[in-house]
């Protein structure tokens, strides 16, 4: 409800953004680049190739996002504080998804399936086949 406001960075694609959990700062693309941007338009740090960003985990801990090649799409968790990323050992259609409400486990549709992982990447868990022409990605539900 506030005043609009414009944000201006060489380089960036206005397509690709995830709001940072504190919502001081944004998760952005900036010359196919993953990185973080201050509400001024600053790039405060950048992290390397990217194509798209999926999700940033509420604890601001993790940031999940993808990679292409020319025929290959690769599924990557951030770890913000050092910058280290860790690789989804998965191949095929993925669909970034989102983070459980502490930062512990990442859930994403992988082909028709349910897929949940830790921010180590590995040893994804299937959860079902039969998820046919999701495109949005999971959510998880807190008991109240």
């Amino acid at each position: 409800g506030s005043a609009r406001k414009s944000i201006v960075c060489q380089g960036l694609d206005s397509r690709e953004f995830v709001w940072g959990p504190s919502g001081e700062s944004l998760a952005v693309l900036v010359n196919g680049e993953l990185s973080i941007m201050s509400l001024d338009g600053v790039i405060k740090k950048r992290y390397g190739k990217a194509s798209a960003i999926g999700s940033w985990s509420s604890d601001g801990r993790y940031i999940a996002y993808e990679t292409r090649d020319t025929d290959q799409r690769r599924l990557w968790i951030l770890h913000v504080s050092d910058g280290q990323a860790a690789e989804v050992g998965i191949s095929g259609d993925c669909c970034i998804g989102a983070w459980k409400p502490r930062g512990e486990l990442l859930a994403f549709w992988h082909d028709a399936g349910l897929m949940i992982v830790g921010p180590d990447g590995k040893n994804p868990l299937l959860f079902g086949s039969n998820f046919h022409g999701s495109t949005m990605p999971p959510s998880w539900l807190v008991p109240e």
